[in-house]
């Protein structure tokens, strides 16, 4: 009986090394799945983006400067007119002063 016990001795640490390496291995085919993935991924996105989100100029910057003088319940704040409400003022961002 001595004689067996001797023999399996060092058999855990043999067989916990390969239950590591095995479990390492997988996570290492599984990090360069998603990696090739990933790539196809972005590379698919960056193609559809341009198409997706057209390059435009802000409307209310291209239109030149409106002559047109303040009314009465209209005022002029860093170039924008605003118009006197009830309850407020409100912004007319597409006639500037």
């Amino acid at each position: 009986m001595n004689y067996r016990q001797r023999d399996n001795d060092g058999l855990w640490w043999q067989i916990a090394l390969g239950i590591f390496v095995g479990q390492l291995m997988t996570a290492a085919l599984a990090g360069v799945v998603m990696l090739i993935i990933g790539s196809w991924a972005a590379r698919e996105i960056t193609v559809q983006l341009p198409r997706t989100v057209p390059r435009t100029v802000h409307p209310a910057r291209s239109l030149p400067p409106s002559n047109r003088p303040l009314g009465a319940d209209e005022r002029c704040i860093a170039h924008e007119r605003f118009r006197r409400l009830a309850n407020g003022w409100q912004e007319l961002p597409n006639d500037p002063c």
